[in-house]
């Protein structure tokens, strides 16, 4: 019995001697707070990328997105000021300047027609008939009137008087200058007076 008893405290001696004395907990945590370990998919859900640092310039230029927004106030319309069909549009995209002066539309109207031809009519009555009691020339500034309130310029109302023919589709320029922000109408589509051909910001 004593035997066996010295025969297991030697043993314990001689496995008491042969370990390796471990740190202490605080040492653990220091060593262990100096590093962080993760697996590959914890890294993959968590969108992680390495890369290494470097030196370089950035340079002058910088690109950035934003939304463009039309001053509310310098917002204008562009609208028929004869009932017809349009034959031609000159701009179609948004996004498209158009200069003041600019032609913007080919229109076929039947009133416009008409209006063209009391003004030729007035001219040449006032050619050949020296009508007593009739003001011809008022009858003639009155027809032009017309005309330019429907939208043509001054040198196509001369144009007018000064041939012997005109075209049943009549080219109508733009009064103000802007870029179209929409298109209300296509080739071929009719416009009754005061019907929208574009919208256009300054």
């Amino acid at each position: 019995m004593t035997k066996n008893i010295l025969i297991l405290l030697l043993m314990f001696l001689i496995f008491s001697c042969g370990k390796k004395d471990k740190p202490t907990s605080h040492e653990n945590h220091s060593e262990e707070k100096e590093e962080l370990h993760l697996s590959d998919q914890q890294i993959q859900l968590g969108h992680i990328e390495t890369d290494t640092i470097t030196e370089h310039s950035l340079g002058d230029e910088l690109l950035l997105t934003g939304v463009l927004k039309p001053n509310q106030n310098k917002l204008t319309s562009v609208s028929s000021r004869v009932m017809g069909r349009i034959e031609k549009l000159y701009f179609k995209n948004s996004g498209e300047e158009i200069k003041e002066g600019q032609p913007i539309y080919d229109i076929y109207s039947e009133d416009l027609n008409l209006a063209a031809k009391e003004l030729k009519l007035a001219i040449e009555k006032k050619k050949l008939l020296n009508a007593e009691g009739v003001d011809m020339e008022r009858i003639i500034q009155s027809a032009r009137s017309k005309l330019s309130l429907y939208g043509l310029s001054q040198k196509q109302v001369r144009d007018i008087e000064n041939s012997r023919s005109f075209s049943n589709i009549i080219t109508i320029s733009s009064s103000t200058s802007g870029v179209i922000s929409s298109t209300d109408v296509r080739e071929g589509d009719y416009v009754m007076e005061g019907g929208s051909i574009y919208h256009m910001a300054d």
